[in-house]
C-alpha cells in the first residue's frame, strides 16, 4: 500500500438537542422531552461556524485548532446542494522548526508551544433529497474529522445542540482495509506534570507537560493477546466505540493506563498511529486511482468534488 493514499469517508450528519448540560434547558425542556428535532438548516449552521471560529479560540483548551474563512462552493443540482469547505487544522502545543530548504546556509524557524501548525483539509457536506451527509477527504491517513466536529459542538452548545455524524458504511465499495493488519499496541500511563526545565518556565511559572509514567507492549501476533486483538477488530467492524473499545483493553490489562499507540502494518510498510487516529483507517474509500486519472484532465479540486460526488449519490443509492 502507498504511502499516498486519498480516501473518502462519509457520515450521516444531523443535529440534536443537548440533553445534558444544555445551557437552554429551561427554553428547550418541552422539545427535548418531547424528542424534537431543531429546526435548523446548513446554511444557518455554517454560518454560525464561520462567526463562531472568529469570536475565539476553538477547541484551545484540547490542543486542537481548526480555522476557516467560510464555504468555497456551493453547488446546487435539482435541488440537492454540495458545500465544500477547505478548513486549516492542526494541534497546538508542539513546537515546530520551519527551514528554508532553497537557501544553501538554511534559517531554522523555531515556533514554541503558543503556535500551532495547521494543514489544509477537504470537507464536503450534502443535503440530498432532505437528508445531510459529511464526507471528508483523508490524505495518507491524515484528515480533521475529529477536530470539526468538536469546534462544531464548542459553538453549538450555545444554541442547546450538538452535530451528530454517524458513519455511512457501503456495501458495494471496497474500502480495501484487508491490507491493515494490528501487530502490537503500547498502553500508556500518562500524566500532566509540572515541568523542571528551566526553558519550560514562562512568565515566572512552570508549564505543565505530559509525562509518560509507565508503558505496556503487546504483541497482537501471541495467543496470549488475542483478547485485545479481537477488541480492535470489533472497533475497526464498528461494533464498539472508541471510547467503549479502550474500556475493554482496561478490564484486560488495569485501568490505569489512560492513552494508547498501536503498530499496523499496512501492505509492506509498519506505522505507528495514535489511539485517536485508529479507527480512521478503516471505513475509508480508495479514490487514489480515480482521482490519479481525472487529475490528467481536470484541476486537483474539481477532480476531488467528481469523485466525491460519485461516492456520496452511490452510497445514497444503496
Amino acid at each position: 500500500m502507498s504511502n499516498n493514499v486519498h480516501t473518502l469517508t462519509a457520515y450521516d450528519l444531523s443535529f440534536k438537542y443537548l440533553e445534558r448540560n444544555n445551557p437552554l434547558k429551561d427554553e428547550l425542556k418541552e422539545k427535548i422531552k418531547n424528542q424534537e428535532n431543531p429546526t435548523y438548516d446548513l446554511e444557518a449552521f455554517f454560518l454560525d461556524f464561520a462567526n463562531g471560529l472568529k469570536d475565539k479560540n476553538i477547541a484551545k483548551n484540547s490542543g486542537k485548532i481548526i480555522t476557516i474563512t467560510g464555504i468555497e462552493d456551493i453547488f446546487n443540482k435539482n435541488g440537492n446542494v454540495r458545500y465544500y469547505i477547505r478548513p486549516n487544522a492542526g494541534k497546538r502545543g508542539i513546537p515546530t522548526k520551519i527551514i528554508n530548504v532553497d537557501q544553501n546556509n538554511s534559517k531554522e524557524y523555531i515556533f514554541n508551544e503558543k503556535w500551532a501548525s495547521t494543514y489544509p483539509h477537504n470537507i464536503f457536506v450534502y443535503s440530498i433529497n432532505g437528508n445531510y451527509y459529511a464526507v471528508f477527504h483523508r490524505f495518507s491517513g491524515s484528515g480533521c474529522k475529529t477536530i470539526f466536529q468538536d469546534a462544531a459542538n464548542e459553538i453549538l452548545k450555545s444554541k442547546g445542540m450538538k452535530m451528530i455524524l454517524d458513519w455511512k458504511p457501503s456495501v458495494s465499495k471496497s474500502d480495501n482495509t484487508d491490507e491493515i493488519n494490528p501487530k502490537s499496541i503500547k498502553l500508556k500511563f500518562e500524566k500532566e506534570i509540572k515541568s523542571e526545565d528551566i526553558a519550560d518556565y514562562v512568565d515566572g511559572k512552570r508549564k505543565k507537560k505530559i509525562f509518560t509514567v509507565r508503558e505496556l507492549m503487546l504483541d497482537l501476533r501471541v495467543r496470549d493477546n488475542h483478547k485485545i486483538r479481537e477488541i480492535l477488530q470489533n472497533l475497526r467492524l464498528k461494533k464498539l466505540t472508541k471510547d467503549s473499545a479502550f474500556k475493554a483493553i482496561q478490564q484486560e490489562t488495569s485501568d490505569e493506563y489512560n492513552d494508547a499507540s498501536i503498530t499496523v502494518k499496512m501492505g509492506s510498510t509498519s506505522k505507528v498511529v495514535k489511539w485517536d487516529d485508529f479507527e480512521n483507517l478503516f471505513g475509508g474509500y480508495d479514490i487514489t486511482e480515480q482521482l490519479g486519472r481525472l487529475k490528467d484532465s481536470h484541476a486537483f479540486i474539481d477532480a476531488l468534488k467528481s469523485c466525491t460526488d460519485d461516492y456520496i449519490y452511490a452510497l445514497v443509492e444503496e
